[in-house]
């Protein structure tokens, strides 16, 4: 019998060939599926296991608004004046209303910095850039304006990757990030949200509104009840910087009453 086996497996070899390699592909395709299906059954544990594990993410989770709300309450001294005056001013029209998310961040800068805010609109107002980003005031902007309330979150208008001026501030990167450094800026970012500075942008209304405000805590030296002629020798080095201090005395604008007009109609 063996023999005869023998000899048919000689005279049948393609036969053989074909019926060896249907064997070996049948093995293959039993094994890899049993590894598979393993393999199936921990993914789906895994899966299951993050899902149960992982909490939805909240939108309050990501935007500071309550915290700034919450900074900006408070007596009137470290506070805007979004009168009728300062809109006329602002806007060449008085009936311009103010959005309440910009009145807030306002505040807060005044507040946590210790500085008149309305300095910030008189900055604006100095370097000319006030009419090019006064949308953002405005509460039919209002929701553009909630886009600082995110990181990276960026207003129109605006191109961080410019190393130079840029924004309502006519923040240059260098300047920005040194004020920063220089200040406790970066910290009251980080109160907003965890590590916020690491993420800070010139183009970021939040951003570059409190790095200001910090600028001007730290020059003035006398807190929200500083007057404009205490004021002065801030916006000019903020306008020139140190390197530049051969051009102050040159500098009239801030002593012409053109520029003080801003920020007396904005203040109270």
């Amino acid at each position: 019998m063996k023999i005869k086996i023998i000899n048919w497996i000689k005279n049948n070899a393609l036969i053989s060939s074909i019926l060896m390699v249907s064997l070996f592909t049948l093995f293959g395709y039993l094994t890899y599926n049993s590894i598979n299906i393993g393999n199936g059954k921990n993914d789906s544990v895994k899966n299951n296991t993050i899902a149960e594990n992982k909490e939805e993410p909240r939108y309050s989770d990501y935007s500071p608004s309550e915290k700034i709300t919450s900074m900006a309450a408070g007596e009137d001294s470290c506070n805007i004046n979004l009168s009728e005056q300062c809109a006329q001013i602002i806007f060449n029209n008085s009936t311009v209303k103010f959005s309440e998310t910009f009145e807030n961040i306002m505040n807060s800068a005044g507040r946590k910095f210790q500085t008149p805010p309305a300095v910030l609109i008189a900055y604006m107002a100095g370097i000319n850039s006030i009419h090019k980003f006064s949308y953002l005031f405005e509460e039919e902007n209002e929701d553009e304006l909630k886009k600082s309330f995110h990181w990276g979150g960026q207003i129109r208008g605006c191109d961080d990757l410019d190393p130079m001026e840029q924004g309502p501030y006519d923040w240059i990167w260098n300047w920005f990030t040194a004020t920063m450094d220089a200040t406790n800026a970066g910290d009251v970012l980080n109160e907003l949200s965890s590590g916020r500075r690491n993420a800070a942008s010139r183009c970021n209304f939040i951003d570059a509104t409190y790095v200001a405000a910090a600028h001007f805590s730290q020059a003035n030296g006398k807190g929200c009840g500083a007057e404009w002629s205490d004021l002065i020798g801030a916006l000019k080095s903020l306008s020139w910087g140190s390197v530049l201090e051969e051009s102050y005395a040159e500098d009239r604008r801030y002593e012409d009453g053109s520029i003080e007009a801003y920020f007396k109609a904005c203040s109270y």
